[in-house]
């Protein structure tokens, strides 16, 4: 096999286990998120503070994601800014590489 196609196939897969990865931070990111906020609202309950009401932020951002859901769409994507920066060094490297005959 050619080694300029093995090339291709190790990109291919670096370029898609990148955004796998990314997508799975941000769906964890998302799940953490919640579940700490809930543990926060547990502890402020417990300590006579009062709680923090993200449900009603989430529901706004649902019906309403231009205007209200700004924040919160911002905060998620924030994840995925690493695999962008990833992706543009990588492909500039390799575009900046000279061309080498295959022999």
């Amino acid at each position: 096999m050619n080694d300029s196609w093995c090339g291709v196939g190790t990109l291919t897969m670096d370029v898609l286990s990148d955004i796998g990865l990314a997508l799975v931070f941000l769906l964890s990111f998302s799940i953490a998120m919640v579940n700490l906020i809930e543990i926060a609202n547990f502890v402020f309950s417990r300590s006579g503070m009062r709680v923090i009401v993200w449900q009603d932020q989430v529901t706004k951002a649902i019906e309403s994601p231009v205007t209200h859901g700004i924040f919160l769409i911002g905060l998620l994507i924030t994840t995925l800014v690493p695999t962008a920066i990833h992706m543009y060094y990588g492909l500039a490297s390799i575009w900046r590489m000279p061309a080498t005959p295959w022999w």
